[in-house]
């Protein structure tokens, strides 16, 4: 029996092309790929199986299906793609049981496109073998549409377009490279797997086929590019030479002949992908995309750019300084984790509540509207109150915040500090 996770983390492990039976040895395939799944079941301990096709080497091979479905694989819920030696024969269909499947979208002998939700991440495998991208753009709209709420969509199919090996300049391969990449564009796509290409290669961030300076060699955060990663064999079967090492779309490119499987950490705010040597699990690359969500930070900035200083106790309106101040330069990184983030709004909004009015022995709610009244014509603190009312909001990772929140710098910080300075002075 298989049970869906609860709460937003999951994980799961990607394989590339096990094709099993490539080396002539069907067995031997089979045993290795084993090994392979024995190191995912037992050590990453995944939450489901993706495999970016090719699983079998003949299409209709029973023997070769049997050395792939290794009885791991009955506690281990998998989702595969159609690989080139998988498409011409109905026997993939008669194997795997694809959920909210198209018969008329991405369709060859072995199946058409589909999607999948798991927790917080929209998956959309499309087949390959069909080469009409209206089709699957039609298939990931539609898809996106009943599911508008997810926080990652995730695209995974089997001709990898950003490979490093023999593959990379295939006629086919060029018109997938020149057309798929635009799509992916529009639909917001976060990341792309692949394989096919029998070597490991992990693209630069991609704006549509042209690669960008997102990120550094291990990170990224809230990118306006697209990941792709094209997995290696799982099962050593085999392996193409790298034919394409000056590739400028490539951040990293390994072939050692070696079987790898990459292990994909997901979270609301991380995306995770680490791919390990399968024999041994030492590292061969590790990547993170970051996303961040500054609206809670935001609002309490400008909930704390209201309050007037005279109405709250020194001590109290000193404490409220200090986590504006660390509020505002969290707010301002433009590399910065989540966890930071929800930090220092926590401490900036238990500041806030914190704050004791003067003549007052306790704590009180804050009562912003009174700050704003202070001194203020009532009728003019309306019009003040609407046009705040009316403010847009900073959205996640747009540049355009950091004018409004520089400005909040300078008037509100500025403000508080330099008045925080003046009395400090005075009772020196």
């Amino acid at each position: 029996s298989f049970e869906t996770g609860t709460g937003t983390d999951f994980s799961f492990a990607l394989v590339g092309d096990p094709q099993i039976g490539a080396s002539g040895n069907a067995g031997s395939d089979a045993e290795n790929w084993g090994s392979t799944l024995g190191v995912i079941a037992n050590t990453l301990k995944p939450d489901f199986l993706l495999s970016a096709g090719d699983q079998v080497n003949i299409a209709s091979s029973e023997t070769e299906y049997d050395g792939y479905l290794n009885d791991i694989l009955s506690s281990l819920a998998s989702a595969t793609t159609v690989g080139n030696h998988d498409s011409g024969s109905e026997a993939y269909g008669q194997h795997y049981n694809l959920p909210n499947e198209s018969t008329e979208l991405g369709t060859t002998t072995a199946g058409g496109d589909y999607w999948f939700v798991y927790n917080n991440t929209l998956f959309m495998g499309i087949n390959s073998n069909d080469r009409s991208t209206a089709e699957h753009k039609a298939f990931m709209e539609q898809a996106i549409a009943k599911n508008p709420d997810v926080t990652w969509k995730t695209v995974f199919f089997h001709h990898s377009i950003y490979s490093t090996a023999s593959h990379w300049d295939d006629t086919d391969i060029i018109s997938r490279r020149n057309e798929l990449p635009q799509v992916f564009a529009d639909l917001d796509i976060d990341v792309v797997l692949m394989g096919h290409d029998h070597v490991y290669t992990r693209s630069k961030m991609m704006n549509v086929g042209t690669p960008t300076d997102e990120g550094s060699e291990s990170e990224v955060y809230n990118p306006e590019g697209i990941l792709y990663i094209t997995a290696n064999s799982a099962s050593g079967s085999k392996y193409y030479g790298i034919a394409n090492a000056d590739a400028e779309y490539s951040a990293k490119m390994d072939q050692s002949k070696r079987r790898t499987v990459t292990d994909v950490k997901v979270t609301d705010y991380s995306y995770t992908l680490t791919t390990y040597f399968a024999d041994t699990m030492d590292v061969l690359d590790t990547y993170t995309i970051y996303k961040t969500d500054k609206t809670e930070i935001n609002a309490a900035i400008e909930q704390a750019g209201t309050l007037q200083e005279e109405n709250y106790t020194a001590e109290s309106w000193d404490t409220l300084i200090g986590a504006l101040i660390k509020a505002i330069e969290t707010e301002a990184k433009e590399e910065v984790k989540q966890s930071e983030i929800d930090e220092a709004a926590l401490e900036l909004k238990n500041a806030i509540s914190a704050l004791v009015k003067v003549g007052n022995n306790t704590n009180t709610d804050v009562d912003t509207d009174k700050d704003a009244d202070t001194n203020v014509d009532k009728d003019t603190n309306k019009d003040t109150n609407k046009d705040a009312s009316t403010e847009k909001t900073p959205k996640t990772g747009d540049t355009t915040s950091l004018l409004s929140i520089g400005t909040l710098m300078i008037v509100s910080v500025g403000a508080v500090v330099m008045s925080l300075i003046k009395r400090r002075k005075t009772e020196e």
